[in-house]
């Protein structure tokens, strides 16, 4: 008896692959915008002229940022 894919698994199948794709390359982005925003918020913190509310606002997204997003290894799950 040969077996048959159903039509509608296969497009289901390949449509949650292709989410999965996007979701890991949009994690990849993101972390790549924590990481500069980081870099930035040491750089900014090491020099008080610039304006603290803007420091404050960086400290914030980026807090807000690692609260809000899955880590990699939830996503691998």
């Amino acid at each position: 008896m040969k077996s048959e894919s159903c039509p509608r698994c296969s497009t289901y199948l390949e449509e949650l692959q292709q989410e999965r794709e996007d979701r890991m390359l949009l994690q990849e982005e993101v972390e790549g915008l924590r990481d500069v925003l980081i870099q930035f918020a040491n750089f900014a913190s090491r020099y008080p002229s610039l304006d603290n509310q803007l420091l404050a606002l960086l400290q914030k997204n980026h807090s807000r940022l690692s609260k809000t997003l899955p880590s990699a290894e939830e996503n691998q799950e």
